[in-house]
């Protein structure tokens, strides 16, 4: 079992998927975040960059150990 809580795991989830978000070449950036129309100064997650956020979330959980329960 891991001392580790969820909130942690989603935070360092988020910190890596904009690591990622910042370190990509802006010509690919449309295959992961779009202009958010509900928010016309954001952005949101395409269904591609939904994915890999969930996919970086998943493999930390497992990794460290951590129920999503």
């Amino acid at each position: 079992m891991s001392n580790i809580e969820k909130e942690t795991v989603y935070a360092m989830a988020n910190r890596l998927y904009w690591i990622f978000i910042e370190s990509t070449h802006p010509s690919y950036l449309k295959d992961y975040i779009e202009p958010d129309p509900d928010n016309p100064e954001g952005t949101r997650n395409t269904e591609r960059g939904t994915d890999l956020y969930y996919e970086i979330e998943d493999y930390l959980m497992n990794r460290l150990g951590v129920s999503y329960e």
